[in-house]
């Protein structure tokens, strides 16, 4: 991810909620970039913060680009929106397997950071830049994850009230506290609240946050397990909180990932997030870092970015620079 320019850009006119809880736009990368990886450390995608910042990218150019759309008036950016956003990814405390779903259900506000001005049709880069929350449809061999794909602004999502069709539109938008459910039984798809503890159910998706569905035994919504309790292996560890835990086939409870030097392969439980399974030592080996060795004859190797082939190292791929 790139640096934000050198620019005062609290100052910048296209922005609202110049108030003392807004989150200046010079702060906005740095804030988002420290919170994701309190939450990556946390569950165990990354050793510790040092490496998780060293790591994590956001859309090569993105925020070069905001700052000249804000510049511009293309794009309106709400500092007290952004405040609300990074504050409740802060907030996320513990590693369940739905925390972002859960934070998604708290705060669309995440969603309100950015207001884009260009109408359907007009040129974009990015779906921040397009009116009313549409998407910016690219075309081509154009590749994202490290160019600017020049698109068009597409119609914005519609809004469908509870109980409404949610499959006919794309992209459509249903009303706070709901969700897009599915019917296994007609396959329609509609607005409907998540079914609560207790509640009838035919697959984990339509229930609530922090549940999972039953569907082996009660067809019943029920607390999803934390770590060490007893699940049932046949749900494929949809029961089981932590997100990289498995249920263990012969104890039957929720299993943790193997820490780094634990042996690991066959029955073993796999690894945590950033390391592998050595296949000569069958232990726990931690991937290799940016800045690190590693093999390009390996394919992707590295915890983030690719195995450069000249330098056999670990690189990000160049993010710099506004899209114009």
């Amino acid at each position: 991810m790139r640096a934000v320019g050198a620019v005062a850009l609290a100052a910048l006119p296209a922005v609202v909620g110049c108030g003392s809880d807004a989150l200046p736009f010079s702060e906005l990368r740095s804030s988002v970039l420290a919170a994701s990886c309190r939450y990556d450390v946390r569950c165990q995608n990354y050793p510790d913060q040092a490496t998780c910042l060293a790591s994590l990218q956001t859309q090569p150019h993105f925020f070069d680009t905001m700052v000249a759309d804000v510049a511009s008036g293309k794009v309106i950016y709400d500092g007290v929106a952004a405040r609300a956003c990074v504050d409740a990814i802060n907030s996320l405390s513990s590693c369940p397997r739905n925390a972002f779903s859960m934070l998604d259900a708290r705060t669309a506000v995440c969603n309100k950071v950015f207001t884009g001005t260009v109408a359907v049709g007009g040129a974009c880069f990015f779906r921040e830049e397009c009116l009313g929350g549409g998407n910016c449809l690219t075309t081509g061999n154009c590749v994202s994850s490290y160019e600017c794909c020049a698109g068009t602004c597409q119609t914005p999502p519609v809004s469908v009230p509870v109980g409404g069709d949610c499959s006919v539109y794309d992209p459509s938008v249903c009303p706070a506290g709901t969700s897009c459910l599915t019917d296994p039984t007609s396959g329609k798809s509609t607005c409907r609240v998540p079914v609560g503890a207790g509640g009838s159910c035919s697959s984990s998706p339509s229930c609530a946050a922090g549940l999972y569905c039953d569907v082996t035994l009660t067809q019943t919504c029920k607390p999803q397990i934390a770590t060490g309790g007893t699940c049932n292996p046949s749900l494929g560890a949809q029961d089981c909180s932590g997100p990289q835990d498995v249920c263990d086939s012969t104890t039957q409870t929720c299993t943790p990932p193997a820490a780094v030097g634990s042996p690991c392969g066959g029955a073993q439980p796999s690894c945590v997030g950033y390391a592998t399974c050595d296949p000569t030592s069958l232990t726990c080996v931690e991937v290799p870092t940016v800045g690190a060795a590693c093999d390009p004859t390996r394919g992707n190797s590295c915890l983030a970015g690719n195995c450069d082939a000249t330098s056999a190292t670990c690189v990000l791929p160049p993010s710099a620079g506004a899209c114009s």
